[in-house]
């Protein structure tokens, strides 16, 4: 709890420290982990990214109520799981990163520990590892040892559920027992595969795991969507489908290709039980592509499937594998139709020209693209002859969310040949020169976006310096894909005299949610208080040490500051005056000064117990001399004075010197009797 510095009957003046603090030691960091055993895999919520690295065999329930980087929390999990149950005897595994699967998961790679089984119940501990008095079922408590600081140190601490020769405990519960549902870790609650990050914001010393499992699960098969596409050329093209086969959100999901290099996806999913709908997928219409086949083979005749159009209806067996295979082929129209599409960002407007050979020009007007890498038509220039061409297209004009730039443009004419238009200049208004013979002619010019989006973390320290870690998690489909082994974005600051506030910053960021959190990550930021989070004005809770965040076109750039007070622990004043005979003549007057320039005055005016009102809050660990300077006795009235510290032993003095560190309570207390000089003899 954050304590007030005294301002009413004892008087404070504060001055700032002027070097960093000392070394505080550290604290035990704790994971507990919980398992929990399901009937249907919707009966668990998902994780925060729906998309297609969910290992789960068929999608999950509700969707996550968690926001701004809550961490994990029983008091969140179990009324949002109501038809879950304990589950004893299950296992973790420690690691220092992602590396391969084993029955369809996710493992850890370089192993660092087991985590000893789940148990019937452990003690419910709160963020700062202490009990509350309740207790959590099917779960077990850990403190990392050295090896698991260290990693954690390094922000390269992962866990994932069972072990890495086994991650479904088929060697402990028996083949087919159970099945991957969901793990979620602290703050990492992103995608809901078999591992998790472990990280403890800032502030907290204990944290939660969560581990779903579905019992009895159904058996696997597997899916691949294949995509071939003919007609000449080297570009590669994107095409979109949409069906219940993929997690993302609505359906869909997209495969690469280049002519003579087929892609394809492949989904393990959950076999096609009675009274279960059919794993099902359509093609999305590609202009200037037309669908010239799709065929679906089982691999052991045991899945049925049903081809309509574009669209595929699977019904799968336990263990088959199901291939279907889209064939697309290029259209043309009778002239030169000119497509665009972009990569890294969709948008515009792009307004693009043809001059012909006899130096007329054709004005196609502005197009927009909607998906990345799938083309929009621009227009066709008709009745086209052979001869030199010049496309020319304007660039959307550069902004604070980033800048366009061209790619390239690609010809393939009705014969499969492919010609390159030569870019003239890379200004704002490319031109691409191509000399065409046979028409009709398709060619398609690419435009790539640079995002210029960026997170500024700005760290300010009061009464004191150090060096804090920072993650950046992005909910951002391909950020989530590209940063799925390497683990969030990392940031660091130190701040020191003549820089404070320091700070990082992340740029080059993709539009999209944005998590950034303040980590502890060596067990001593119990000794800072997080007090603050502000981003471009906004306050967010400090409970989770975690601002959200929403880089738009119109709001690419943000600044979030995280400030921090240096818990130097606590002094407590106390005068006890015995006077039953009303000996005194005046107040009593006791002075506080401390190394760090800090200073307070108590003083007592009556008998009994005086105290500060509240404690005197520290400003870093510092030492103290506590010394009463006016007894209130004069003439024939003597004082006998006594000092004790913490409710130590008792000595004679009307001072002592003490030293307080990060975290501590120190009490002194002073007593006074007095008594006339004939009663002292």
């Amino acid at each position: 709890m954050r304590l007030p510095i005294l301002a009413t009957v004892v008087s404070a003046a504060l001055i700032s420290l002027i070097a960093p603090p000392a070394t505080a030691a550290t604290d035990p960091l704790k994971v507990t982990f919980v398992a929990r055993q399901c009937p249907e895999y919707s009966d668990i919520m998902a994780n925060l990214a729906r998309n297609n690295i969910q290992e789960s065999l068929r999608d999950l329930g509700k969707d996550s109520v968690y926001t701004s980087g809550q961490p994990i929390d029983p008091a969140i999990e179990d009324p949002n799981d109501p038809n879950c149950s304990p589950l004893v005897g299950w296992r973790f595994t420690w690691g220092n990163g992602v590396n391969g699967q084993l029955d369809l998961l996710s493992l850890v790679s370089g192993p660092a520990g087991q985590v000893p089984p789940t148990k019937p119940s452990t003690a419910w501990l709160d963020d700062k590892g202490l009990p509350t008095g309740r207790s959590v079922a099917g779960a077990v408590t850990v403190t990392l040892d050295d090896t698991q600081r260290q990693l954690l140190a390094g922000n390269r601490l992962w866990v994932q559920g069972g072990y890495v020769d086994d991650p479904l405990l088929n060697g402990v519960f028996g083949k087919g027992a159970y099945g991957f549902g969901a793990l979620r870790c602290s703050v990492d609650n992103l995608n809901g595969d078999n591992v998790e990050q472990v990280a403890f914001p800032s502030g907290r010393t204990h944290v939660f795991c969560y581990y779903y499992a579905v019992t009895p699960p159904p058996q696997a098969g597997t899916i691949v969507v294949r995509k071939e596409i003919v007609g000449g050329g080297s570009d590669e093209h994107t095409v979109g489908l949409h069906g219940n086969v993929s997690y993302n959100p609505g359906g869909g999901f997209q495969i690469d290709a280049t002519p003579g290099d087929p892609g394809d996806i492949t989904f393990n999913r959950a076999e096609t039980l009675p009274g279960d709908d059919p794993w099902e997928f359509e093609e999305d219409p590609v202009p200037g592509w037309t669908l010239d086949s799709l065929t679906c083979v089982s691999a052991d005749g045991t899945s049925t499937s049903d081809v309509t159009g574009a669209k595929a209806s699977i019904t799968l067996a336990a263990g088959d594998t199901v291939t279907c295979t889209y064939v697309n082929r290029r259209v043309f129209d009778t002239g030169i139709t000119v497509y665009k599409r972009t990569l890294d960002g969709v948008g515009g407007p792009f307004p693009i020209t043809v001059e012909r050979p006899d130096s007329t020009v054709t004005d196609l007007g502005a197009v927009e693209t909607a998906e990345e890498g799938v083309p929009v038509e621009a227009g066709e220039v008709t009745e086209a002859e052979a001869g030199d061409y010049v496309v020319t297209e304007t660039l959307p004009p550069p902004t604070a969310h980033g800048y366009w730039t061209a790619v390239g443009m690609e010809c393939v004419d009705v014969d499969a040949r492919a010609t390159r238009g030569r870019l003239i200049g890379r200004s704002t208004q490319p031109r691409f020169h191509v000399t065409l013979d046979a028409r009709p002619v398709n060619c398609t010019i690419t435009n790539r976006f640079h995002p210029e989006g960026s997170i500024t973390i700005e760290k300010l320290t009061r009464d004191g310096y150090t060096t804090t870690e920072f993650v950046i998690r992005s909910l951002d489909p391909k950020t989530v894909i590209e940063r799925r082994k390497l683990g969030p974005f990392q940031e660091e600051t130190t701040t020191a005299p003549g820089s404070n506030p320091d700070s990082a910053t992340r740029d080059h960021l993709r539009p999209g949610t944005y998590f950034v959190s303040e980590l502890n990550t060596d067990g001593t930021s119990g000794d800072w208080e997080l007090i603050s989070i502000v981003c471009d004005g906004r306050s967010f809770p400090v409970a989770g040490a975690t601002a959200r965040i929403e880089l738009t076109a119109d709001s690419p750039d943000h600044t979030c500051r995280f400030t921090n007070e240096l818990d130097g622990g606590t002094l407590m004043v106390e005068k006890l005056v015995r006077d039953p005979r009303g000996l005194r003549t005046g107040p009593v007057k006791i002075t506080v000064r401390c190394d760090n320039g800090q200073t307070a005055l108590l003083r007592a005016a009556h008998t009994g117990l005086v105290r500060m009102p509240e404690p005197l809050r520290l400003q870093g660990p510092t030492r103290c001399v506590v010394r009463e300077t006016a007894d209130g006795a004069s003439g024939p009235i003597k004082v006998r004075t006594f000092v004790r510290v913490d409710g130590g032993e008792r000595r004679a003095g009307r001072s002592a010197e003490v030293a307080v560190n990060a975290g501590e309570q120190v009490t002194v207390r002073l007593i006074n009797t007095y008594v006339t000089k004939a009663k002292l003899k």
